[in-house]
């Protein structure tokens, strides 16, 4: 690289760099909230045993905003506790409320996808600080029981058991104590429901699942070609770290692997169940952020920062395809 790309490559992996990107965005996606977005609940009765309700618009706003930090804070700490991406720079921070800005509505309104999001990356570092340590049985149960309860709110997170499975065989904590606990932490929720009559399973109903076809992403274009982005950038992105992944050391090997199964089943659930994508792509697009800030380290002298400013760019494109639509539905 010359003069010109090193100073780039600086600028865009300073901590004021990703700190204006952050702040523009969440200022963006509250104005467009105000202004142009027409809210309406984003959380759904009849996608999981436990009927919710939604917030006023206004209370929605500010607690998926709260779930916004919360996740990008929980992503910092488990880059500080266990050199995940094997840098300090806040960029993968940065590109996570980015891309939550590419439609502000993502980042305003989805309470149950923030929220799924923040307890899977609880569940990621429960499964990261039991490798080789079988014996951290009480661990196992409580990640198992919190991916119970999020799958007794919508059932799409139920996908996130057998991830998990394999996440605990990859930090080689698999007992037959583990598997035990791991099977009490699924259950457990589902009986206090049942032993408290708080839901009656007699009267349970299906989930509605809708398969994506082509009429319903004709029907949301902002929507539809924000996830093919997401999915395109982020195959492109994890295809080219895993390369590199494959000769670092075991544990940095379990913990990427670990990453690489939750992009993988949360990008299948965007995929395969679009009319449900405020419960799933919150995930994708933190995992793809990721992603992201482990391209920009291991490429640096690369050019790496011309696919960082390129997805930048891609996302505030799709901001302004979305407060420019004449009938915006969320």
């Amino acid at each position: 690289m010359n003069a010109r790309e090193t100073a780039i490559t600086q600028i865009v992996k300073s901590r004021p760099f990703a700190l204006l990107l952050i702040i523009t965005t969440v200022v963006a996606a509250i104005t467009a909230a105000a202004t142009v977005l027409h809210p309406h609940t984003l959380v759904q009765p009849e996608m999981g045993i436990i009927a919710l309700n939604g917030f006023a618009n206004g209370a929605t706003i500010t607690v998926c905003l709260a779930l916004n930090i919360i996740a990008v804070i929980m992503m910092s700490f488990l880059n500080g506790q266990y050199n995940l991406l094997r840098t300090t720079s806040w960029l993968f921070l940065a590109m996570m409320i980015v891309s939550q800005g590419g439609n502000p509505g993502m980042m305003t309104h989805a309470t149950m996808g923030l929220a799924g999001c923040v307890a899977l990356l609880i569940c990621i570092w429960i499964c990261f600080s039991t490798y080789q340590q079988p014996h951290q049985t009480k661990r196992v149960f409580l990640l198992f029981f919190i991916i119970s309860c999020m799958g007794c709110c919508h059932y799409a997170y139920l996908a996130y058991l057998p991830v998990f499975f394999a996440g605990i065989a990859q930090m080689r904590a698999i007992s037959m104590r583990s598997i035990l606990a791991a099977l009490v932490g699924i259950v457990v929720p589902v009986w206090l429901l049942w032993s408290f009559s708080i839901v009656d399973f007699s009267h349970l109903t299906p989930p509605h699942i809708t398969i994506t076809s082509m009429t319903m992403l004709k029907g949301n274009p902002v929507m539809s070609t924000t996830l093919t982005f997401t999915i395109i950038a982020g195959t492109m992105l994890t295809a080219a770290n895993m390369v590199k992944v494959y000769g670092y050391n075991a544990i940095t090997r379990a913990h990427n692997g670990l990453m690489l199964l939750v992009w993988l089943i949360t990008a299948v659930l965007c995929i395969f169940d679009f009319s449900n994508l405020w419960a799933t792509l919150p995930m994708l697009n933190c995992s793809t952020a990721f992603q992201s800030g482990l391209f920009f380290r291991i490429y640096t002298r690369q050019r790496a920062y011309l696919p960082v400013t390129i997805m930048i760019a891609a996302y505030a494109a799709l901001y302004i395809w979305t407060i420019l639509q004449p009938n915006i539905s969320m």
